[in-house]
């Protein structure tokens, strides 16, 4: 999976993946801040979402750097395949968010209650999956240099 990949094209594919966790991280946390306030104040005032966002600042960089480590690491080991990165990303993210829910429960009996696990926390674990994921072929794309034949 690994062969032909330099140290040097390792760390820059966990860099790239490093900041994109980092921006998916907070770029999705705004659009969750934005639903919540759109249908109170519908967009006329937004100095209720700045409130609430400088609120989310010092938990939402804690929260950036730990998805920072953790998908710059995948999207350095992560397979090339477009589908196949993607699903992997999707299924990470998802994985992290279980077992987050399951120690918040209290354990993995308490976890496996009726409502102890809501679901609407895997359908969000999934959108910020997937922005995370474009915005790092976003960033690859922006920073891959052009091949020679492709120069001219």
């Amino acid at each position: 999976m690994l062969q032909g990949l330099t140290a040097k094209t390792l760390a820059k594919r966990a860099a790239t993946g490093f900041v994109a966790a980092i921006i998916g991280t907070y770029a999705t946390r705004i659009l969750v801040r934005v639903d919540e306030i759109w249908p109170i104040f519908h967009g006329k005032s937004f100095g209720p979402l700045v409130e609430l966002l400088s609120q989310d600042t010092p938990l939402m960089l804690k929260a950036g750097l730990v998805a920072g480590v953790i998908f710059g690491i995948f999207f350095a080991l992560a397979p090339r395949s477009f589908m196949l990165s993607a699903v992997g990303s999707v299924i990470l993210m998802n994985v992290l968010v279980l077992v987050g829910r399951i120690y918040m429960a209290g354990g993995l009996q308490d976890a496996m209650q009726p409502g102890a696990v809501p679901y609407d926390a895997f359908l969000r674990a999934t959108i910020r999956a997937l922005v995370i994921f474009l915005i790092y072929r976003l960033l690859r794309k922006l920073f891959e240099r052009p091949k020679a034949a492709e120069a001219y």
